[in-house]
């Protein structure tokens, strides 16, 4: 009975919580205090509660990590953030560990070593999810940020003296929960206008990209949300920088959405394409223009080879068959050996409509 009570105040406890998130409020000390104290008493309860509920979760990691006004400025708020994320990740973890050979060794062990070892994994996720949130804070208020690339990263196993660009690149691999907390604070501040028309958005925003390559690639997870915010960047307009140089900041967005089509996102990503280039307005959400279409079918082409799937083949046809699409790659600028991919892509396609008809 004692049990299900202090169960029962956790839930309670984790109401306000859902309820502050929906509102916008900031969490107060004392709320997250009455969600740490069922951890106190050595029930573990709260980690598998906030497993239930991936809001409140979202709720905690944005409070770390989200840019400016929107994180947490006191540091003890958000280490508690940070402990119940921890705690958070440690249940999905117990859940998902399947090795009986591992729960024998447990019994062996002991309870105190058993608890000694989580303490320690518990610690080793607040101190990373902390370390992540003041790598972005910092990265955020930078002209620019230092991206590695994966091979210095598989060099560079810890941190050491690296730049903050440099650690966060290495959290994001190295840590699921920061990876999520990046794109959450990347999707915030790509999407705020006053972010696009800053003196650091053309310098800023390369490297924001060429980190969430890097995640995305390693957490498969994240694709999703990253695919939202390079396509964002398809919209964006600044009139203080050049032509020139807004175009390639676009062809970069490109090249990540091509980049997490190979990565498995295939319809999703031609399907935001196609879309945005049937968009009857001109507005700048489809301000597109041919040269950038072609750039992306012709990446496309460098990627995409027989055999493809039917899904595959269904959601380039949507593509290739919008007017914005089809007038770009008529013009003479489209490479020559890009319309002779093309065309095989073409009589592919064809082959595989007649099989299916049949």
């Amino acid at each position: 009975e004692e049990k299900d009570l202090k169960k029962n105040a956790l839930e309670s406890a984790l109401s306000k919580v859902l309820l502050l998130y929906a509102e916008s409020k900031p969490f107060d000390n004392t709320m997250l205090d009455h969600l740490l104290e069922g951890e106190a008493s050595g029930n573990h309860n709260i980690g598998n509660i906030l497993t239930l509920h991936p809001i409140a979760i979202k709720g905690l990691l944005g409070h770390l990590y989200l840019p400016k006004s929107d994180r947490a400025t006191s540091m003890l708020t958000r280490a508690k953030c940070a402990r119940l994320l921890a705690l958070a990740v440690l249940s999905a973890e117990e859940v998902t560990a399947i090795a009986s050979s591992v729960n024998d060794a447990k019994e062996k062990n002991g309870n105190n070593e058993d608890e000694d070892q989580r303490k320690a994994r518990e610690d080793e996720l607040k101190s990373m999810l902390l370390e992540g949130s003041q790598m972005c804070e910092q990265v955020e208020n930078m002209v620019s940020f230092q991206v590695a690339s994966p091979r210095e990263l598989e060099v560079k196993k810890t941190p050491g003296n690296a730049s903050a660009g440099v650690k966060l690149c290495l959290l994001a691999i190295k840590s699921a929960p920061v990876a999520q907390g990046i794109v959450l604070w990347a999707e915030k501040l790509v999407m705020d206008s006053g972010f696009v028309q800053s003196a650091s958005y053309p310098t800023l925003s390369p490297c924001i990209l060429s980190l969430l390559r890097i995640t995305s690639q390693r957490h498969p997870f994240s694709r999703p949300t990253v695919l939202r915010i390079a396509s964002s960047f398809l919209g964006h307009s600044n009139t203080e920088i050049s032509f020139k140089r807004l175009t390639e900041l676009k062809e970069q967005s490109l090249r990540l959405l091509i980049f997490l089509l190979a990565q498995g996102e295939v319809v999703s990503v031609l399907g935001d394409m196609t879309k945005r280039l049937e968009k009857a307005t001109s507005g700048p959400e489809t301000n597109l223009d041919a040269s950038l279409i072609r750039y992306f079918v012709g990446g496309l082409l460098d990627v995409i080879a027989p055999p493809c799937s039917p899904i595959l083949l269904g959601a380039l046809g949507e593509l290739l068959m919008a007017p914005k699409c089809v007038d770009a790659l008529q013009s003479s600028y489209f490479p020559t050996d890009k319309t002779t991919k093309l065309k095989n892509m073409i009589g592919v396609f064809e082959v595989t409509k007649k099989k299916h008809e049949k």
